[in-house]
């Protein structure tokens, strides 16, 4: 879960369905991820509203969803990536914990 720039909440679902629960209790679907089993994942937002997702222990990726729900592949062939920060220059970092390191992507 991760909160958007208008203080909505974006949910990922094991499937890669990511929902936006608006705050007056809205649920819709925001964007549809690879096919895959999303567990140990992880999400953050940047300050442009660009969410990050690590697809965790199955999937292997690092994706890029922009406001409007495009999706690109920063990552692939990644060893379990669990945790996801930003810095303020705008490098992606990923806890790649099957091999015990921090993976830093431009």
């Amino acid at each position: 879960m991760t909160t958007l720039a208008n203080g909505d909440l974006l949910l990922l679902a094991s499937s890669g369905v990511l929902y936006r629960l608006a705050a007056d209790g809205a649920l819709t679907v925001f964007a549809t991820l690879p096919r895959g089993q999303y567990t140990r994942t992880a999400l953050v937002t940047a300050a442009d509203g660009t969410v990050y997702v690590s697809g965790g222990f199955h999937v292997g990726q690092i994706f890029r969803v922009s406001r409007d729900g495009a999706i690109e592949t920063l990552a692939s062939d990644l060893a379990d990536p669990e945790g996801i920060a930003l810095d303020g220059r705008g490098a992606v970092y990923v806890a790649e914990s099957s091999l015990h390191r921090i993976v830093r992507l431009r």
